[in-house]
């Protein structure tokens, strides 16, 4: 099997591609802006470092967010139009018993997608302790995306987005006075930051959180390897915001503006 990873969703620009468990390809990029100018030329380069062609990806592995609205889109843009130019099937419609009219034209090559702080969790963790591990990723606008792991990797608290404040009172809560890892690659838990006077008073916030090195961004090679064993049914490329988008939309149209002069 041969796994296309992708990943746009944070401050990285990263594609890795996997060849029956092996890494033939690795590329890494801390990007903020221009994810959609960069990847399509870090998998054209990509494809051709491991002699591989477009109609041989068998699965393409995307993040599906919380990130960046625009990052999230462009990552899961880029796997659609990748499956779909490698050659559409079409399955009958659901209008169509024989499928001689109304076909749906369907990407041939499955995608999967998993979310951001997933895939966070599985580049970083330190599968050495049986620790619980919170991961914090920027989500900008003042907030950040937490989440937090069993030592297993089963979810113990669903992705979500708030102000630190607030991420930081949800671990503390769920974490119920046991220590754990901590996975922040923007360094919003420093060493001056106390989740709460409360747990504070117990120990020191040092004492409770285990950091661990990390980057803002999936590991490639990591989401080519979660592609590759997930069932592409219950992971769907689905994108997974969990905010509005910082753009807002116009109040009035120029049409609005010059309707009343008729």
């Amino acid at each position: 099997m041969i796994v296309l990873a992708i990943d746009t969703a944070l401050k990285a620009c990263s594609v890795a591609i996997l060849r029956d468990g092996e890494g033939v390809f690795d590329k890494f990029d801390l990007l903020e802006k221009g994810h959609a100018e960069i990847l399509p030329l870090m998998v054209a380069r990509g494809l051709d470092a491991a002699a591989v062609r477009p109609d041989q990806i068998d699965r393409i592995a995307v993040t599906i967010g919380p990130g960046g609205f625009t990052g999230v889109r462009v990552g899961l843009a880029f796997a659609r139009g990748f499956a779909v130019g490698r050659g559409p099937t079409a399955t009958p419609s659901p209008l169509s018993d024989k499928g001689s009219t109304g076909d749906r034209r369907q990407p041939q090559t499955p995608i999967i997608g998993i979310d951001t702080l997933t895939g966070l969790f599985h580049s970083f963790s330190n599968r050495e302790n049986d620790l619980p591990t919170a991961v914090i990723a920027d989500a900008r606008r003042g907030e950040v995306f937490g989440a937090l792991f069993d030592e297993r990797g089963e979810t113990l608290l669903k992705p979500f987005a708030a102000p630190p404040e607030t991420v930081s009172a949800q671990l503390v809560h769920s974490l119920n006075g046991r220590r754990a890892n901590l996975i922040d690659p923007d360094g919003f838990f420093s060493d001056r930051f106390s989740p709460d006077d409360s747990y504070k008073e117990t120990s020191s916030v040092n004492d409770n959180w285990q950091r661990l090195p990390s980057k803002p961004g999936v590991m490639p090679l990591i989401l080519a390897a979660l592609g590759a064993d997930k069932n592409p049914a219950d992971y769907p490329p689905t994108p997974l915001y969990l905010r509005s988008p910082d753009a807002k939309p116009a109040k009035a149209t120029a049409l609005d503006l010059f309707s009343g002069l008729t």
